[in-house]
């Protein structure tokens, strides 16, 4: 990927036609850059699960925006309903981390969306990966945890001119993540009925503003359609499950970078590029545990001291970068990763916002040996639940 590193040293209120132009440039580029690598996971999923479909779930889900937040302006006139179609495959038994989780349900989903407010929030139309992990079985039936992430399509979004009101979200393009607890019940070997209580969120990451978020809670119905006679899997392990390295110390190194706007909406777009060393050790085959220390260039704070004229061009560089010290924790999907990290930042710059951060983050591995791995990643960072950031990244494990 080529990400754009100039930055025009103009300052952030000026609409010059050149700022316009730059403006357009980065928002293109940053939102091009971050959903191609999304789509590049999703087609490397996809092409290892070797698309081999077992079922079909289609449900229907009714829910209400949840306001968060007193500054969030929409009204919401009426119950948010969507309709969701889920491609389930069919478990891949030569693998074995398949049978560390008891092989779980995966596949594609597609999603439609009326918010509640047509007018001002509009329609959400989704794809996102996901993965159901059984809690415990019976004979006829399965509790899972549901886990879904990807790219969404908004109808309506943040406009000056033609939609002011709509200060929840700021982009066409979004990532929608969808987290719940699904039952399904065997009916006969091609029919099953399914019930779902899930928790949808929509947001740019703040790399679009503005994004206070649209959080829609549900519940869903739905009936699932087996292409082939389906016999329920028994409760208890279902096979060998993955082997790792116990006593191995992985070593870890990643470079990210992230494009974000600082306070105004459609103003200039600046930078942060990350460097990242971790020590890591695993306790499963599903989950390792990394001592991390990371270092960052700020562009936007290197920018407002060099404007509001407050250290000399010399220091400006060392006050716009940050370092901290973080704990995060991984957990392995086969290639697909999710982590989950807390950090704290012992070196400021200026205008940090705080001593810690939180950052949740999806891996896929594109080689992926014993020994040996390279990865493509996504990362929010967060203080606490105000996004901050969402870079895309890259790094390699041995």
């Amino acid at each position: 990927m080529c990400f754009i590193l100039y930055q025009v040293n103009i300052l952030p209120n000026e609409q010059t036609h050149e700022a316009i132009i730059y403006t357009c440039l980065c928002r293109f580029a940053i939102m091009k850059e971050i959903y191609l690598l999304c789509a590049l996971m999703c087609v490397g999923w996809l092409a290892r699960s070797q698309i081999r479909p077992q079922a079909l779930d289609v449900n229907v889900q009714c829910g209400k925006i949840l306001q968060h937040t007193e500054k969030f302006i929409p009204k919401v006139e009426h119950a948010s309903w969507a309709i969701e179609a889920n491609l389930i495959m069919n478990p891949d038994t030569s693998k074995p981390w398949q049978h560390t989780f008891r092989l779980p349900q995966t596949g594609i989903a597609l999603s439609a969306r009326r918010y509640g407010n047509d007018q001002v929030l509009g329609y959400g139309y989704g794809i996102m990966p996901f993965i159901h992990l059984p809690l415990f079985r019976t004979k006829h039936s399965e509790l899972q945890v549901r886990i879904a992430t990807g790219i969404s399509f908004l109808s309506k979004h943040y406009n000056v001119k033609t939609n002011p009101e709509n200060n929840v979200i700021a982009s066409m393009i979004n990532n929608i993540t969808n987290l719940g607890l699904r039952f399904q019940t065997q009916l006969n070997q091609y029919d099953a009925c399914s019930f779902s209580a899930t928790f949808t969120h929509y947001s740019t990451g703040d790399a679009r503003l503005p994004n206070l978020g649209i959080n829609v809670p549900s519940f869903s119905l739905g009936y699932v359609h087996y292409f082939k006679p389906h016999q329920p899997l028994a409760p208890g392990k279902t096979g060998a499950t993955a082997p790792y390295l116990e006593k191995h110390i992985i070593k870890r190194i990643k470079a990210s970078t992230a494009r974000f706007e600082a306070f105004r909406p459609n103003a200039l777009l600046y930078a942060q590029f990350n460097i990242e060393a971790a020590l890591g050790k695993q306790f499963s085959a599903w989950n390792t545990l990394y001592v991390a220390s990371d270092i960052y260039y700020n562009s936007f704070a290197y920018h407002f001291i060099i404007h509001q004229e407050l250290e000399p061009i010399k220091k400006a560089f060392w006050r716009s970068c940050g370092a901290s010290v973080m704990l995060e924790d991984e957990f392995k999907f086969g290639r697909a990763g999710v982590l989950l990290a807390w950090a704290y930042e012992f070196y400021h710059p200026y205008l940090s916002g705080g001593d810690d951060y939180q950052r949740i983050g999806v891996q896929y591995d594109i080689i992926s040996k014993s020994t040996l791995k390279t990865f493509l990643g996504v990362y929010l960072k967060t203080h606490w639940a105000n996004a901050d950031l969402v870079a895309a990244g890259i790094g390699v494990e041995w």
